[in-house]
């Protein structure tokens, strides 16, 4: 007879890092969590039927979702939590497929941030500050509040929620000079 706990390990397996993926074995079940940066279309063939989702949490991994599962379609920016998917190898690369007993669902746990921007980026595809040793993305409309004139001013402290790595909102901004 089988222990239960197998089974149930089987159907719902543990949630891990993104980052912990890569201690894995090719077939291993996993239940992971992070935001998503990228959703694709359905790309259908004769034979199969995919979407390809780019999910991070300070490591990023693509998750396929196959078949009638390619029909889930989560939003970037979302985070979620990605359960009972199953771990590939190819050419050193890992990746996660969807299994039968695939689903996801919305986390809503955005952890509050303070601190000094110790850098940015402002590129178009995308915007990136480093606080706390952390990257972080950074959505536009964020960014100018953060830096309105549109460039890093030294010293930057700033206090906010992030979900993931990206950060979502900024409720206090204080500069150098106003903070003699």
């Amino acid at each position: 007879m089988i222990n239960q706990e197998v089974i149930r390990r089987w159907r719902d397996p543990l949630a891990i890092r993104v980052s912990e993926v890569e201690t894995k074995n090719k077939g291993d079940r996993v239940s992971v969590k992070g935001t998503i940066i990228k959703v694709t279309s359905i790309l259908e063939t004769e034979k199969s039927k995919r979407r390809l989702i780019e999910l991070e949490d300070y490591k990023l991994i693509q998750i396929k979702l196959w078949g009638q599962k390619s029909n889930l379609n989560p939003l970037e920016g979302e985070t979620v939590l990605f359960k009972c998917l199953v771990v590939d190898i190819y050419r050193n690369t890992f990746s996660l497929n969807s299994t039968s007993l695939t689903s996801y669902q919305v986390v809503q746990d955005d952890e509050a941030i303070q601190g000094v921007v110790e850098a940015a980026s402002f590129e178009d595809e995308g915007n990136t500050i480093f606080i706390q040793e952390l990257m972080l993305r950074v959505p536009a409309d964020v960014m100018d509040t953060i830096f309105p004139l549109g460039s890093f001013v030294e010293g930057t402290n700033i206090e906010g929620k992030r979900a993931g790595s990206t950060l979502k909102s900024v409720t206090r901004v204080t500069t150098p000079e106003q903070n003699p």
